[in-house]
């Protein structure tokens, strides 16, 4: 990975450069401020829908100092030119924030930088659509404006604005990055500049800054859950606990559309919480129902042990787990619990008793695996099963050589879904469901799989097709589980 040596200046016409060598790719020690953290600014779509120009997002708290009750409102605006900016923008902006700590720690407004060094911050592959996108991204936020109302905390005066109307960016300075005739870059300073906007700099000098583990923000898949992440990590510092309403949570925080009704929320909001969970910053979300239509979601950070337990290492083997169908929270218990060694020796096998169509594993793929591993089930001469638990060392020439999957979120459940109970009350359950909204849940439960799952279905719909009903069932139970609906 390319080592660059960002140059920074440490004031206006200064000459003192401040040099520091970082790996960005490897960039943990992150930022975030704050009241970009507390609502959105941009859509959650990839897409604009055609015609829209402005979006907005409000809530109602009450303020902890004061007392009384703030109803806090943001409107974003978009040039016609660039429109309004998507996830793809908020991932650019915050890259930048990331690049203005590194290049000279937000003790100027001017920032150089290269196309290069924001693709590579955010992790993105080095192709032309990544420069192409992060030019386009600068144009935008160029020509944004967002007003607030109640809803801009001037830290420095411990307020909430009552009214105000800014930009971002007030300078962008872009270059291709192309040599001059004299071997030199157009500009020495890293070729691109921006100029932050005054208000929203004067936010960064007055220390309205908090901590961001950048390379989890990074490693999160979903928009939704690199916006939770931001989001609850700002109100974790100040209590572990917390439940919002779930509407409030979901469309003003997250971005979801206001249309969706109660379940159509939760099947967005839970695949996101699930990452959240995966990489051991949350414990699992807990649904409770207020009124007809109203619900809350209590959600609570990890204990900081806990947090410190998973590392790059403990994260892949759950994300392995969860990929062979097991759920989030007993996949992170797993791997905290069991050896790296244990549990890769039974995926292994139990990978190639599904490749087999081994009816031991298709049963009940999840709860077998976590027997397995729990029950450190005996691996050798083929058979995988409990008794004779092995003593540690002994394992060479023992495991199968069947692939583990890419690590993936798999939407198998890690219970016993497959019970005819189960499969009855999911029929029940199918039944009071709209056909739109139906089809729409197995769409998604379908679309969310695993391509290892996805090999597996196409298998078992032209060998069995009663297991194929069966796996399609886990899969949608899942998905309703995240939601919180028991069946």
């Amino acid at each position: 990975m390319l080592l660059f040596t960002l140059k920074g200046e440490m004031g206006r016409g200064a000459k003192l450069k401040k040099k520091l060598d970082t790996r960005l790719a490897d960039f943990r020690d992150g930022r975030d401020e704050n009241n970009l953290a507390e609502f959105p600014l941009a859509l959650l779509a990839d897409r604009v829908p055609e015609g829209q120009k402005s979006v907005e997002y409000q809530d109602t708290i009450t303020d902890w100092k004061t007392g009384q009750v703030v109803h806090r409102r943001v409107c974003i605006t978009g040039s016609d030119k660039f429109g309004l900016p998507t996830s793809k923008d908020e991932d650019v902006l915050l890259a930048l924030v990331q690049l203005t700590k590194i290049r000279n720690d937000f003790s100027s407004s001017e920032v150089f930088f290269t196309k290069h060094q924001v693709i590579e911050v955010l992790g993105w592959q080095n192709r032309g659509w990544a420069y192409e996108r992060v030019e386009e991204s600068l144009h935008r936020w160029k020509g944004v404006s967002v007003h607030y109302w109640n809803a801009w905390r001037d830290n420095a005066k411990e307020t909430w604005n009552d009214s105000e109307a800014i930009g971002i960016l007030e300078y962008v300075r872009i270059s291709d990055g192309r040599r001059t005739k004299g071997g030199r870059t157009n500009h020495a300073d890293g070729g691109s500049q921006i100029v932050w906007n005054k208000m929203f700099f004067e936010s960064f000098r007055a220390g309205y800054l908090k901590k961001l583990d950048f390379q989890t923000y990074r490693s999160l898949k979903r928009p939704a859950a690199r916006r939770a992440y931001r989001f609850l990590d700002k109100r974790f510092h100040h209590s572990d606990v917390w439940e919002f309403d779930l509407r409030v949570f979901a469309c003003e925080k997250l971005g979801f559309s206001r249309g969706y009704d109660t379940g159509q929320l939760k099947e967005r909001v839970q695949p996101a919480l699930d990452e959240l969970v995966a990489v051991g910053f949350m414990e699992s979300p807990r649904y409770e129902k207020q009124a007809p239509g109203v619900w809350k979601i209590h959600v609570r950070r990890t204990d900081p042990v806990d947090r410190s337990v998973p590392g790059v290492g403990a994260c892949d083997i759950t994300r392995v787990l969860m990929a062979r169908g097991i759920g989030a929270s007993i996949a992170a218990r797993l791997a905290k619990d069991y050896s790296r060694e244990q549990i890769e020796e039974k995926v292994r096998f139990f990978d190639a008793l599904i490749c087999k169509n081994d009816s031991r594993a298709l049963q009940n793929p999840a709860g077998f695996l976590v027997s397995a591993i729990r029950d450190d089930y005996a691996v050798a001469k083929g058979r995988l099963g409990p008794g004779a638990n092995r003593k540690p060392g002994n394992t060479k020439g023992r495991v199968s050589s069947a692939p583990s999957e890419p690590v993936t979120v798999s939407t198998i459940s890690a219970g016993k879904p497959g019970d005819v109970d189960d499969v009855t009350r999911l029929r029940a359950y199918e039944q009071e469901m709209t056909a739109e909204h139906r089809v729409e849940l197995e769409k998604r439960a379908l679309a969310e799989a695993t391509a290892f799952e996805h090999r597996t279905l196409e298998r078992l719909q032209a060998t069995n097709p009663v297991l194929w009903a069966q796996l399609r069932d886990k899969l949608v139970m899942a998905c309703l589980e995240r939601d919180g609906i028991c069946l």
